[in-house]
């Protein structure tokens, strides 16, 4: 019989439930527990408050957001106006923003980098080179996908592009 996902068996909890055929060591039946609170270790001293120190105050509460409705799904639009919300937001709070791009710029250079040499063995300086144009050529194959869909659009159709169909394009 399957078990739900989610549910577990007794015995698999220490001290619960019914001793394992590995350990049976650790088999403490419930009747045998005691629901007395245990005495404080040896080697810590009782703790006492003073009567002139007063008492801590409770942790704050913690405040939780409630909903006036359910979370409806977003439309397009209103995710893209979402998101322009949090890039302005971020932007405003960012003192040094070529600090704030420089892992993307590495990483961008890094990935073309690794395509034109893959295995490293190329000298810096060639393979930085090699990196700049293999940059240039997927900017041009960019634009020129880019320049073949606004020519559909003006002619009416929407362009039926595909990865494999923009990489042959010369």
């Amino acid at each position: 019989m399957a078990r739900r996902s989610g549910t577990r068996k007794l015995g698999k909890r220490k001290g619960y439930g019914a001793p394992s055929r590995r350990n049976r060591s650790n088999y403490k039946p419930r009747l045998e527990q005691s629901w007395e609170r245990p005495s404080p270790p040896m080697f810590l001293a009782p703790t006492t408050c003073a009567d002139d120190d007063p008492p801590s105050p409770p942790p704050p509460a913690k405040r939780r957001r409630v909903r006036a409705t359910p979370k409806a799904p977003l439309t397009p639009e209103q995710r893209t106006l979402r998101a322009k919300v949090a890039a302005h937001t971020m932007w405003s709070n960012t003192s040094n923003r070529a600090e704030r791009t420089a892992a993307a710029r590495k990483a961008a250079h890094d990935r073309f980098a690794k395509q034109v040499d893959p295995g490293g063995v190329l000298p810096p300086e060639e393979r930085a080179q090699r990196a700049e144009n293999a940059r240039k050529a997927h900017f041009c194959r960019m634009a020129a996908a880019s320049a073949k869909a606004r020519a559909a659009k003006a002619a009416g159709g929407a362009p039926r592009t595909t990865r494999s169909s923009q990489g042959s394009a010369s």
